[in-house]
C-alpha cells in the first residue's frame, strides 16, 4: 500500500499472491466499505485501488478483474476487466437531500443521466491530484459531490434547485478543463467544439469561465504557455526548432508565440532553450 497525505493507493501486485484475497476482502472490503468481496473462479484476482479520503466523503476508483461482491443484496461482475468508481457518503450527511434515499438502493441509474456524467469525470478529477488539498477546499469539492448525488438519484426540490447553482457548474467546468488538458494541441480546439461535444451553449461556458475571474481563451493560452515551456525544457527536445515546438504546442504564428510567451514568462523561449542547454551540460570548470 502507498500512501501520502492525499492519496491511498493499493494493489494486489503489493502482497504474495496467496495472501492477497484474503488482505483485500478485510482491509478493502469489509473495513472500508462494509463489502465482502470474492473473485470469479477461474480468473486471476487483480485489483488496483484508488483512494482519496474527504471530511464527508471518501472516492474510490477501482480497477481489475471481475469479482462477486456483497452487501445487503448479492451482484455479480460480468467477468470483463472493469474500472468501477465508489462515492461512499455519510447516511447523515446525505439523507436531508434525499430524505427516501433508501428506495434508491440498487436503483440503476441511467447512463446518460447528465448529473451522473459529471459526478463520474467530477470524482475522476478530484482523483487525478495527487497534491494535498488545502481544508477549505476539500469542504466545497464534497458539497460538490453531494450535490452531484443528489442530482443524479433523486433528491428534494430545494436540493437540486442548489445543484444546479453550485455542483453542477463546477463539475461542468471541471469537465471542460479536462476537455481542453485533453485536446490541447489540436487545431480544432475552440469554445464551439467544445459546446458542441458538452452540449452547453458558448455563453454559459463564458459564465464558467467568468467565475474563476478568466476566459475560455485565457485558459487555453496559458496551458498551451506551460506546455511549450515544458517541452523548450525537454532534453529529447533540444534539437528541434522553437518554431515547431510552437506550432506542436497549438501556434500557428510565431512572433505571436513570442510575444505572449515573453510577457507570460518575463523571459523568451530562447532564454528558456539556452537554460535548459545550461542545465544539461551541468557546471563548467575553471582551468
Amino acid at each position: 500500500m502507498r500512501q501520502n497525505s492525499s492519496i491511498i493507493r493499493l494493489s494486489t501486485e503489493d502482497f504474495p499472491e496467496r495472501d492477497r484475497v484474503a488482505i483485500f476482502r478485510e482491509q478493502f472490503g469489509r473495513s472500508q466499505f462494509g463489502l465482502d468481496i470474492e473473485p470469479l473462479p477461474d480468473v486471476p484476482f487483480r485489483l488496483t485501488s484508488t483512494m482519496r479520503p474527504l471530511p464527508g466523503a471518501v472516492i474510490t476508483s477501482n480497477a481489475g478483474s471481475g469479482v462477486r461482491v456483497w452487501r445487503t443484496r448479492e451482484f455479480l461482475a460480468d467477468g470483463r476487466d472493469d474500472l468501477i468508481m465508489i462515492v461512499n457518503l455519510p447516511r447523515a450527511a446525505i439523507g436531508p437531500l434525499m430524505p427516501n434515499a433508501d428506495d434508491a438502493v440498487l436503483r440503476p441509474i441511467a447512463p446518460d443521466c447528465t448529473a451522473l456524467r459529471l459526478l463520474i469525470r467530477y470524482a475522476g478529477a478530484v482523483l487525478d491530484i495527487d497534491a494535498p488539498l488545502q481544508g477549505e477546499l476539500q469542504r466545497c469539492i464534497v458539497d460538490h459531490i453531494y450535490d452531484l448525488v443528489a442530482a443524479a438519484i433523486g433528491g428534494t426540490r430545494d436540493a437540486i434547485a442548489v445543484a444546479k447553482g453550485r455542483g453542477i457548474p463546477a463539475a461542468r467546468l471541471s469537465a471542460i478543463k479536462g476537455d481542453i488538458r485533453e485536446n490541447l494541441v489540436s487545431r480544432d480546439l475552440s469554445i464551439e467544439t467544445i459546446c458542441a461535444r458538452h452540449g452547453i451553449s458558448s455563453r454559459y461556458v463564458r459564465l464558467l469561465f467568468a467565475g474563476e475571474q478568466t476566459t475560455f481563451s485565457d485558459f487555453v493560452l496559458d496551458r498551451r504557455l506551460a506546455l511549450a515551456r515544458r517541452r523548450l525544457r525537454d532534453p529529447a527536445r533540444l534539437g528541434l526548432p522553437i518554431s515547431a515546438i510552437a506550432y506542436e504546442c497549438g501556434f500557428g504564428d510565431l512572433s505571436y508565440f513570442n510575444r505572449v510567451f515573453r510577457r507570460h514568462f518575463a523571459m523568451t523561449p530562447s532564454d528558456v532553450r539556452a537554460e535548459a542547454c545550461d542545465a544539461l551540460r551541468g557546471p563548467q570548470r575553471a582551468d
